[in-house]
């Protein structure tokens, strides 16, 4: 596979004037390795494991504009020749490089939702750890003795965190298959707790890849870190910290006056970020006939500008999408630039549903925004400073 890699980037550049090919680095002074040793009374022999990254080497030869190729032969110090599995390479990589993205072929395996009866094209990390943990896999065992001896097949009936309807969808219905496909649902579960943004797994068939890149519906299944952690629904014991968030902006004009009377109706509409049990922002998402809308959407003074307010607003749009809805809309009168550089449009008040009601003596700007998919929100988060 090494060489037909570079074969292919050799004839890159075929045929342009000045260029020989894009240059592909390989060797052994990108890593160093040891050995596996032996586990639970198994002696892996000639298996290795990763010893240390030499991550500047790999920067320098990125930042020449090279294309890095790491083998699964990894080379101790004492010039020992070990077998590393490329996955686990892969992920630890990721995570030295702090990488955005991961992305890992199967073998045409993915995830079905029986409860919906559909394909699951993207997942968040809390969802891809639950369906890990029916197999007895995530906390009890790690990334490298993944197989099907240590593999759970008879899950039971527990909803490991709401999602115990996802089941993987295997070409070959087999224990093998089985054993592959979650081994590699568990190295990118590893990278993203490491901290890279997004991993996707696609089958190996020509042109997945583009298409999972760079057209809105992927051709494989997404997985991201779940930027969301913290957010959840208001309770009573709540209306003190959202009062000190929203105050201050009823009194600049920002938002309207809401009684307490009124916030603690709107619990049920209410979404709140908390970091350390304070809460740091919060919105309200209100269904109208078709439509919701986004409304009472803050942010502690102290954390502003660090993309809670766009977290807030991804996810309340994500439960749109989870409520059937395709439209949103908010209602404003001093922050209209900032809906409109998140993809909502100026509209007519006469557009809003019959039963939303429009102060025409406050005379705010109506905004509405077409929802796509979870994908179209996944690719946006992107471009977070978050």
């Amino acid at each position: 596979a090494r060489y037909e890699i570079e074969s292919a980037f050799a004839r890159g550049f075929k045929g342009q004037p000045g260029q020989s090919g894009i240059n592909v680095v390989s060797g052994n002074f990108f890593y160093t390795a040891k050995p596996f040793g032996v586990r639970l009374g198994i002696d892996y022999k000639l298996t290795g494991e990763i010893r240390k990254i030499e991550i500047d080497n790999i920067k320098q030869r990125l930042d020449l504009g090279d294309v890095v190729l790491l083998t699964s032969l990894g080379y101790s110090r004492s010039g020992e020749i070990f077998n590393i599995q490329s996955e686990i390479l892969a992920a630890e990589c990721s995570i030295k490089l702090n990488a955005i993205k991961i992305i890992y072929y199967t073998k045409n395996e993915t995830i079905f939702d029986k409860k919906n009866c559909k394909i699951i094209q993207n997942l968040r990390l809390t969802q891809a750890q639950a369906l890990l943990e029916q197999y007895g896999l995530y906390n009890s065992q790690s990334i490298h003795l993944v197989s099907k001896s240590n593999i759970n097949i008879t899950t039971g009936n527990e909803d490991y965190g709401g999602y115990s309807d996802f089941k993987p969808l295997l070409t070959n219905n087999d224990d093998d298959s089985l054993a592959d496909y979650l081994s590699i649902l568990s190295r990118a579960v590893y990278s993203l707790n490491g901290g890279v943004k997004r991993a996707h797994l696609i089958s190996p068939v020509r042109g997945a890849l583009l298409k999972e890149l760079y057209t809105r519906d992927g051709s494989g299944m997404l997985i991201s870190r779940d930027i969301y952690e913290g957010i959840r629904q208001a309770q009573p014991d709540d209306l003190r910290s959202i009062e000190e968030i929203i105050n201050p902006l009823v009194e600049q004009g920002i938002l309207i006056f809401r009684s307490r009377d009124q916030l603690e109706k709107d619990l049920i509409d209410t979404f709140i970020y908390t970091r350390d049990g304070s809460t740091i922002a919060l919105g309200m998402l209100k269904r109208y006939d078709d439509y919701c809308e986004v409304c009472c959407l803050a942010v502690h003074p102290k954390y502003r500008r660090e993309g809670k307010g766009e977290t807030m607003l991804a996810y309340l749009e994500r439960r749109a999408i989870l409520m059937g809805i395709s439209k949103i809309f908010v209602l404003s009168t001093h922050t209209m630039q900032w809906f409109e550089e998140r993809g909502f449009q100026l509209s007519d008040p006469l557009l809003l549903p019959k039963s939303r009601k429009y102060n025409a003596i406050r005379a705010s700007k109506v905004y509405i925004k077409q929802l796509g998919t979870q994908r179209d929100i996944d690719a946006e988060e992107l471009l977070w400073n978050v």
